[in-house]
């Protein structure tokens, strides 16, 4: 009789989970995304399975997308907060500016869940992302 080898089950506490919970609880916390960001650096650099490597480069491209798309939406808010004042246009430009940050900030915030979970799901079945370089899903 052949034996196989033993599958895991339950949940695993992987480097790339561990490091897409960080991102996720970074909605709760303030420092957690760079902790994991931090920790996707460093353990993309030990030897770890190809799949892992995939997944770190995935999360780190995801750590960059949401630090950028999170600035530009904190500068346009400023400029939103900036523009407003006397005058019909003025206001009109302000209202547009915040309603361009809600919903660039939702929409942000939805692609960056998305990517999290995704990572996560890949993670626990030990398969590599699709495509670990792409800056969309």
């Amino acid at each position: 009789m052949s034996e196989q080898p033993e599958v895991p089950t339950g949940f695993q506490f992987n480097g790339p989970t561990v490091v897409s919970l960080l991102y996720l609880a970074t909605y709760f916390t303030a420092c957690s995304a760079l902790l994991g960001v931090i920790l996707a650096y460093v353990w993309r650099r030990q030897p770890v399975p190809e799949w892992q490597q995939t997944q770190f480069a995935h999360l780190i491209r995801t750590f960059w997308l949401g630090l950028a798309g999170y600035a530009v939406l904190g500068a346009a808010g400023v400029a939103a907060v900036t523009v407003g004042g006397e005058g019909r246009i003025r206001s009109a430009a302000t209202i547009v500016l915040a309603m361009l940050c809600f919903g660039g900030g939702l929409l942000l915030t939805v692609l960056l869940l998305i990517r999290c979970t995704r990572a996560i799901v890949s993670a626990q079945q030990g398969v590599p992302m699709a495509r670990p370089r792409s800056w969309t899903l």
